[in-house]
């Protein structure tokens, strides 16, 4: 809104009235837009055929059962096959235990209650399995002796954070992990939502994530009903998760 006295006070003021425009020609064809085409939902909704790798200690321990289960075709008895090792794993899960999180305060959870966790809370769970070849031929072809007999135990650890747990509480899950990691095992955080297919099957479908927390019952209660949403692809990897009641 400069006044023209004031713009003339400089020599390089720009001034777009003084610009000479090339007139444009409204005949000329516009550029055409781009088709816009729905999207083919039965390509959104195939389910991955890539395999579930985690890796453990150098191994790979997959769903955590050995198993290379590909959901899209229901085949649940193909065993993973390590192609550099020419041999499959078989893993067995020897204990499970999860500790709660309460604040600088820890609860380990009866069995009863292992598989009812809290979205603001958080959790370390232990698991302890064992790797035994399965799957190994002699050159005769004959089951070789390595497959047969037990495995070494091994020892791992996950800290489970909820979406709505404080940045201290997951600072504290991450060093109580640390405090019960007496065996050095690896450790993984685990994020709400995002839980890899190897912890959901230590709970046996059976995972179940409440609202609020766990110390205060009455900030979880949502009056006579309670609403749920079942999730995963596997029966075994099941999930339940609480939502508002609307």
């Amino acid at each position: 809104m400069e006044t023209i006295l004031f713009q003339s006070k400089f020599s390089d003021w720009p001034n777009e009235s003084q610009i000479i425009k090339v007139k444009r020609n409204d005949k000329e064809q516009k550029e055409a837009l781009p088709e816009i085409v729905p999207f083919d939902a039965k390509l959104m909704i195939q389910p991955t055929k890539e395999r579930v790798n985690v890796i453990l200690e150098g191994t790979n321990v997959g769903r955590g059962t050995g198993l290379d289960v590909m959901p899209c075709n229901n085949n649940y008895n193909t065993e993973y096959f390590d192609k550099v090792e020419r041999r499959g794993n078989k893993i067995t899960t020897l204990s499970v235990m999860v500790v709660a999180c309460l604040g600088i305060h820890t609860q380990h959870r009866s069995r009863g209650m292992l598989r009812q966790l809290h979205e603001g809370d958080t959790y370390v769970v232990r698991w302890q399995y064992r790797i035994e070849a399965a799957g190994a031929r002699s050159l005769k072809g004959h089951a070789s002796k390595w497959g047969q007999g037990g495995g070494r135990e091994r020892c791992a650890y996950f800290f489970w954070q909820g979406s709505k747990s404080t940045i201290n509480e997951k600072g504290a899950s991450a060093l109580m992990t640390v405090e019960l990691d007496s065996e050095r095992g690896p450790q993984r955080q685990v994020i709400q939502g995002k839980e890899p297919a190897v912890f959901l099957h230590l709970f046996k479908g059976r995972m179940m994530v409440h609202i609020g927390k766990r110390r205060r019952r009455e900030t979880n209660s949502q009056g006579s009903y309670r609403l749920y949403y079942i999730k995963g692809e596997i029966e075994m990897e099941a999930c339940l998760v609480e939502v508002p009641v609307r």
